[in-house]
């Protein structure tokens, strides 16, 4: 099973390029604090585009997705779903309702 969340901050704003078949992609760069800032390169493709397009530096937001390696070797999340968090919400990992489905 290949599952993970990820709640971050962007790093900077969306990059969007195209794969190489044709599809549009967006590219996220996402600092996630569990101690350590550690950086998360983010892939959101189809009906999320629309959704990324507007986001800001800064904006937090939660990602569901799977893990995956760049031919570089880096460790990539390919986004299946993702929230982003109000401005006037306050991150609250203890709240998370996706937290609440774990069964540990």
């Amino acid at each position: 099973m290949n599952h993970v969340i990820l709640r971050g901050r962007l790093g900077r704003e969306p990059q969007l390029k195209d794969a190489a078949d044709g599809k549009p992609y967006a590219r996220l760069r996402l600092a996630v604090n569990g101690g350590d800032t550690v950086w998360i390169t983010v892939l959101a493709f189809g009906d999320m585009l629309e959704r990324v397009v507007d986001l800001k530096k800064g904006q937090i937001i939660t990602v569901w997705g799977r893990l995956a390696r760049s031919k570089k070797g880096d460790i990539l999340v390919i986004a299946r779903a993702l929230e982003i968090q109000k401005s006037t919400e306050r991150a609250k990992p203890d709240q998370d309702p996706a937290l609440e489905e774990l069964p540990f």
